[in-house]
């Protein structure tokens, strides 16, 4: 059967970049910007190994073009306030390429990640969901990829479930996972979350609800909602309505179009 990978061509810019500089480095000990060249072929290697990593024998790039809407929601923090604006050599002649000699989807107002889940989940037989990203894993019912980077794991590819779960450390997949984000934030993004928690007390909240094996789904998505909502009233008392939606806004992966009245 044939099944297409839906790549992030967003992170996909940034590593090959960083790669055939750094192995140009190793290289020659020089410092010099290494060749445009070998950060196209470095990119398209990576193409062909993600491809077949997540068993796929066609391809998609997500391309995020300009402003998204997540940057007018966020008022805790600045949304992505933590990174550096400095882009790698290369990093707009790559994305040119990308978008003239490679199939390729530009996203504007929303991020290449929720047209990845919104396109997967439009498809599920025959696509697979390639990111590094791990908020793409709580995207319930696509099947998602991740390939090898350094001391980084593959993941998958796997078929998302609609619970999943989430480990002391912050990793999961699923609802539970969305959850757990919800509690410890999102340092990468610059989202706080609830104030003094982390991936522990992520864990402690939650997993008692997800090994419930008297509760079915619906009753531990609602207890996973209610026991968040609890936390978050703890800790920002009267706002706490309005922080919850803003930090659910910033985290959740959408899954249809905004026009389409999905919510949480």
């Amino acid at each position: 059967m044939t099944k297409t990978a839906l790549i992030d061509g967003d992170i996909l810019v940034y590593e090959s970049c960083y790669a055939a500089q750094s192995a140009y480095k190793q290289a020659t000990d020089s410092d010099d910007i290494v060749g445009f060249e070998s950060v196209d072929n470095s990119m398209v290697q990576r193409i062909e190994q993600i491809m077949l990593g997540a068993g796929c024998d066609s391809y998609v790039l997500y391309i995020t073009e300009g402003r998204t809407f997540r940057y007018d929601v966020a008022f805790t923090k600045p949304y992505k306030g933590t990174r550096h604006a400095d882009k790698p050599y290369h990093y707009a002649n790559l994305r040119a390429v990308i978008k003239t000699l490679h199939p390729c989807k530009i996203v504007t107002m929303l991020e290449a990640d929720d047209q990845l889940a919104i396109d997967a989940l439009a498809d599920p037989d025959n696509t697979v969901l390639c990111s590094r990203d791990k908020d793409l894993r709580q995207v319930t019912g696509a099947t998602v990829y991740s390939w090898e980077l350094g001391n980084q794991p593959s993941f998958g590819p796997t078929k998302i479930q609609r619970i999943g779960g989430v480990d002391s450390k912050g990793k999961g997949t699923g609802f539970a996972f969305f959850m757990a984000q919800m509690v410890m934030g999102d340092g990468a993004d610059n989202v706080p979350g609830i104030t003094g928690k982390g991936p522990g007390a992520a864990y402690k909240l939650l997993s008692p609800i997800v090994e419930d094996e008297e509760m079915t789904d619906n009753e531990k998505v609602a207890e996973m909602k209610a026991a968040v909502t609890t936390a978050y009233q703890r800790c920002y008392a009267e706002d706490y309505g309005a922080v919850y939606k803003e930090q659910a806004t910033l985290l959740w992966m959408l899954r249809s179009q905004p026009s389409d009245g999905e919510g949480l």
